[in-house]
């Protein structure tokens, strides 16, 4: 690369990881493990001490930052966004089961779920207070201090997608400042 780092000796490099060998590696060799958007909250409480052991095995301390990526949709109310998101969100991971991706979870775990049951404890759908709510328990219970949120699915119109941007830059970061110590946000 002709571009030099400001940070040195480089950026942290945080790897992705979905599966336990994938989350010992994201221990060993990255700054931070990725935390998937694609697991139950048990699973990923269950992925957590895997990590925390294979950081201890490997000499490294807990990461200054630990990022999660979450499926996000919001809406006025939960009724409204579990409808309206429902066709994408159903189609993605439909697709994602086609091609075999939740085979890259944890045994016992998949993608095979009346749509309902795929949400829970594993996407972040619902009203404003929803969502502050669902931020605070995974930082809580995992240690995440910095969030991803996925906000868009093909298909989607755009005015959904800038509703559920609005919603969060008014209702959720606000909430979630006013708690602070907590998460960073991201969008």
């Amino acid at each position: 690369m002709m571009l030099r780092p400001v940070q040195q000796p480089h950026p942290p490099v945080w790897v992705a990881a979905n599966n336990d060998a994938a989350v010992v590696r994201a221990a060993r060799l990255g700054d931070a493990w990725v935390i998937n958007p694609h697991a139950k909250l048990a699973v990923l409480e269950r992925q957590m001490g895997v990590y925390r052991q294979a950081l201890r095995d490997a000499g490294r301390a807990f990461p200054a930052e630990l990022p999660i990526i979450k499926e996000l949709y919001l809406a006025p109310d939960r009724r409204t966004a579990l409808q309206e998101c429902r066709p994408f969100l159903e189609a993605k991971y439909k697709a994602y089961a086609s091609w075999g991706q939740d085979k890259a979870l944890p045994e016992g775990d998949s993608f095979a779920h009346e749509f309902e049951e795929l949400v829970a404890d594993r996407f972040i759908v619902g009203d404003p207070d929803d969502a502050v709510r669902e931020i605070r328990r995974y930082a809580e219970r995992l240690g995440t201090s910095c969030f991803i949120f996925r906000v868009q699915w093909p298909g989607m119109e755009q005015g959904r997608v800038l509703r559920t941007i609005r919603l969060l830059a008014e209702r959720v970061f606000p909430a979630l400042q006013a708690s602070e110590p907590g998460p960073r946000r991201s969008a």
